[in-house]
Protein backbone atom coordinates (compact mmCIF):
# COMPACT_ATOMS: atom_id res chain seq x y z
CA UNK A 1 0.00 0.00 0.00
CA UNK A 2 1.36 3.19 -1.17
CA UNK A 3 0.92 6.15 2.14
CA UNK A 4 3.20 8.78 1.30
CA UNK A 5 2.32 9.36 -2.56
CA UNK A 6 0.15 11.47 -4.37
CA UNK A 7 -3.13 9.23 -5.08
CA UNK A 8 -6.38 10.09 -7.06
CA UNK A 9 -7.89 7.56 -3.82
CA UNK A 10 -6.10 9.01 -1.42
CA UNK A 11 -8.04 11.10 1.19
CA UNK A 12 -5.52 11.77 3.94
CA UNK A 13 -2.26 10.98 5.19
CA UNK A 14 -1.64 7.89 7.25
CA UNK A 15 2.02 7.25 9.65
CA UNK A 16 3.01 4.59 11.36
CA UNK A 17 1.59 4.14 14.53
CA UNK A 18 -1.89 5.03 13.44
CA UNK A 19 -4.83 3.44 13.81
CA UNK A 20 -7.13 2.64 10.66
CA UNK A 21 -10.57 1.13 11.09
CA UNK A 22 -11.13 -1.47 8.05
CA UNK A 23 -14.65 -2.98 7.93
CA UNK A 24 -15.14 -4.71 11.73
CA UNK A 25 -11.44 -4.30 12.84
CA UNK A 26 -8.81 -1.84 13.66
CA UNK A 27 -5.42 -1.91 12.00
CA UNK A 28 -2.21 -1.00 13.14
CA UNK A 29 -0.40 0.58 10.19
CA UNK A 30 3.04 -0.54 9.80
CA UNK A 31 5.88 1.42 7.89
CA UNK A 32 7.61 -1.17 5.49
CA UNK A 33 9.78 0.12 2.98
CA UNK A 34 12.37 -1.63 1.20
CA UNK A 35 10.29 -2.62 -2.01
CA UNK A 36 9.43 1.23 -2.17
CA UNK A 37 10.00 4.02 0.26
CA UNK A 38 6.83 4.52 0.54
CA UNK A 39 5.11 1.32 1.30
CA UNK A 40 2.83 0.91 4.87
CA UNK A 41 1.57 -2.58 5.65
CA UNK A 42 -1.47 -2.80 7.78
CA UNK A 43 -1.91 -5.26 10.76
CA UNK A 44 -5.27 -6.16 13.46
CA UNK A 45 -5.22 -9.19 15.91
CA UNK A 46 -6.36 -11.86 13.57
CA UNK A 47 -5.64 -10.40 9.21
CA UNK A 48 -2.68 -8.66 7.94
CA UNK A 49 -2.47 -6.48 4.42
CA UNK A 50 1.10 -6.70 3.80
CA UNK A 51 1.51 -5.08 0.26
CA UNK A 52 4.64 -5.96 -1.65
CA UNK A 53 7.30 -6.23 1.48
CA UNK A 54 5.87 -10.03 2.05
CA UNK A 55 3.87 -11.91 -0.11
CA UNK A 56 2.63 -15.49 0.64
CA UNK A 57 3.21 -17.06 -3.39
CA UNK A 58 4.82 -15.61 -6.04
CA UNK A 59 6.72 -16.38 -9.19
CA UNK A 60 9.86 -16.88 -6.91
CA UNK A 61 8.75 -18.65 -3.74
CA UNK A 62 5.52 -21.36 -3.51
CA UNK A 63 5.11 -19.98 0.21
CA UNK A 64 6.80 -16.97 2.08
CA UNK A 65 8.39 -14.55 -0.59
CA UNK A 66 9.12 -11.14 -0.47
CA UNK A 67 8.98 -7.46 -2.52
CA UNK A 68 12.00 -7.54 -5.19
CA UNK A 69 15.02 -5.54 -4.81
CA UNK A 70 16.92 -5.39 -7.48
CA UNK A 71 15.64 -1.91 -9.07
CA UNK A 72 16.60 1.55 -8.18
CA UNK A 73 15.61 2.91 -5.34
CA UNK A 74 14.38 -0.67 -3.68
CA UNK A 75 16.84 -1.46 -0.76
CA UNK A 76 17.10 -5.54 0.77
CA UNK A 77 18.43 -4.00 4.11
CA UNK A 78 15.30 -2.17 4.03
CA UNK A 79 12.93 -4.83 3.41
CA UNK A 80 14.78 -6.92 5.63
CA UNK A 81 14.08 -4.29 8.28
CA UNK A 82 10.72 -3.72 7.82
CA UNK A 83 9.53 -7.23 7.82
CA UNK A 84 11.15 -7.54 11.52
CA UNK A 85 8.99 -4.36 12.42
CA UNK A 86 6.03 -6.06 11.01
CA UNK A 87 6.58 -9.06 13.00
CA UNK A 88 7.10 -7.11 16.10
CA UNK A 89 4.01 -5.47 15.62
CA UNK A 90 2.05 -8.42 14.50
CA UNK A 91 -0.08 -10.47 17.23
CA UNK A 92 0.83 -13.97 16.74
CA UNK A 93 -3.30 -14.91 16.12
CA UNK A 94 -2.78 -13.65 12.66
CA UNK A 95 -4.82 -15.74 10.27
CA UNK A 96 -5.51 -13.98 7.32
CA UNK A 97 -2.92 -12.46 4.84
CA UNK A 98 -3.82 -10.26 1.80
CA UNK A 99 -0.62 -9.34 -0.12
CA UNK A 100 -0.08 -7.15 -3.32
CA UNK A 101 0.73 -10.23 -5.53
CA UNK A 102 -0.60 -13.72 -5.15
CA UNK A 103 -3.10 -15.97 -3.48
CA UNK A 104 -4.55 -14.77 0.00
CA UNK A 105 -3.49 -16.72 2.85
CA UNK A 106 -5.30 -18.20 5.82
CA UNK A 107 -3.39 -19.98 8.52
CA UNK A 108 -0.60 -19.90 10.11
CA UNK A 109 0.59 -16.18 9.22
CA UNK A 110 3.65 -15.78 11.31
CA UNK A 111 5.28 -18.67 9.53
CA UNK A 112 4.85 -17.23 6.69
CA UNK A 113 6.25 -13.67 7.53
CA UNK A 114 9.32 -15.54 9.08
CA UNK A 115 9.80 -17.94 6.22
CA UNK A 116 9.62 -14.06 3.98
CA UNK A 117 12.11 -13.17 6.19
CA UNK A 118 14.70 -16.14 6.36
CA UNK A 119 14.68 -15.91 2.78
CA UNK A 120 15.20 -12.09 2.43
CA UNK A 121 17.77 -12.57 4.74
CA UNK A 122 20.01 -14.46 2.73
CA UNK A 123 20.44 -11.47 0.13
CA UNK A 124 20.00 -14.14 -2.20
CA UNK A 125 18.82 -13.04 -5.23
CA UNK A 126 15.30 -13.32 -5.80
CA UNK A 127 14.83 -13.66 -9.52
CA UNK A 128 17.55 -14.92 -11.92
CA UNK A 129 18.30 -11.56 -13.53
CA UNK A 130 18.45 -10.16 -9.84
CA UNK A 131 21.93 -8.04 -10.12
Amino acid sequence: MYAYGEHDHRTHAVEAGDHVDIGDESFVVVYTPGHAGDHVSFVSETTLFSGDVVVHDDGAFDYGSFGRTDRPGQSRERLVQSIEDLLERMPDGVEHMYSGHGEEFHGDVRDVVETSLSRAQKREPKYPDEQ
